[in-house]
């Protein structure tokens, strides 16, 4: 008699349960409607996205060859860094008849070549010393050149507002920090004639400064 009026403790327990942990409907309903939505990203982030997808393109794209310039076949090498300087890594580049696709500026071939028998790492172009006007856009970094293998690479410049001003930069590698001056005055000599075209182009963005 002392317990007869009060209801079982386990069925008390439940319905305290019950009501502390149940949701309301609407708000499990809305709940399961937010589930089944896909999350909206934020601009910054899509942007960010496109990016980077965009740059693992780039990098993936097929390194060039003689064959993908044809109108250069007579033109002329320049030593950019001879491999005793550069720790057997030697450079020559190709003032390139083909245009460049950004503004202004001018296609230049770089050939780059091992001549020690061991690997030369992280080949990529560190500080640069640009004078006014002059623009570089790099050439993607080179993340392992074999000993005795050759691979090429192609950079775009903007000349100075001086065109007879060298262009001052160091590649850089795991074995040290190589300075350079690229010339984009070519000179006839050395494998092949200066191409006019090359010339006219050089001209006609100087005077387009002046």
């Amino acid at each position: 008699r002392k317990g007869a009026g009060a209801p079982p403790a386990t069925e008390s327990r439940q319905g305290t349960a019950g009501r502390d942990s149940g949701s309301p409907p609407a708000a499990a309903s809305k709940r399961r409607e937010s589930e089944g939505k896909p999350v909206a990203k934020p601009q910054q982030e899509e942007d960010i996205l496109d990016f980077l997808s965009d740059a693992l393109a780039s990098s993936s794209a097929p390194a060039p060859t003689p064959s993908s310039f044809p109108g250069d076949a007579s033109l002329p090498k320049h030593t950019l860094l001879p491999g005793s300087r550069g720790r057997g890594l030697s450079v020559h580049y190709i003032l390139s008849s083909a245009p460049s696709p950004y503004p202004d500026m001018v296609l230049v071939r770089l050939l780059f070549r091992n001549e020690d028998s061991r690997a030369i790492s992280g080949v990529h172009i560190g500080k640069e010393d640009l004078p006014e006007q002059a623009q570089m856009v790099a050439f993607p970094p080179i993340e392992v050149l074999h000993g005795s293998s050759s691979c090429e690479r192609v950079m775009h410049v903007r000349p100075a507002a001086q065109k007879n001003t060298p262009l001052k930069f160091e590649i850089w590698t795991t074995t040290g920090q190589f300075p350079v001056s690229l010339s984009l005055v070519p000179t006839s000599g050395g494998g092949g004639s200066v191409d006019d075209t090359i010339m006219r182009n050089l001209t006609d963005l100087s005077l387009s400064r002046q």
